[in-house]
């Protein structure tokens, strides 16, 4: 405890829980840890969704990434094959979720 909490830190947070447990029946347990849950599921979720919604704004407007794998084809015209939108569509999912999920990764955030 000495290395998070001063004495004097100590008593202060042994006299508010006291009091709050003075005012209602519930007992309140203090920790003190150098880190809470990493949250690993939250960050699945919201990488999920950004998928999701990747794959959504492509059905949408196709456009938009189509549009620049065009340019970076060099401009030339390409008739796409379901197979080739089908493959777009799923490396652009796969992207989008490792992407965000690499950004929440980072601890300052």
């Amino acid at each position: 405890m000495g290395a998070y909490l001063s004495a004097e830190d100590h008593k202060r947070v042994s006299d508010a829980v006291a009091l709050a447990e003075s005012r209602t029946a519930g007992e309140i347990v203090t920790v003190v840890a150098d880190r809470s849950d990493g949250y690993s599921d939250v960050a699945f979720a919201w990488a999920a969704l950004a998928a999701f919604t990747a794959l959504a704004v492509f059905a949408l407007f196709p456009q938009l990434v189509l549009g620049k794998l065009e340019w970076l084809g060099g401009g030339w015209n390409h008739e796409w094959t379901d197979r080739e939108l089908l493959g777009i569509a799923t490396a652009l999912a796969i992207l989008k979720f490792v992407g965000v999920w690499l950004v929440q990764l980072w601890q300052p955030l």
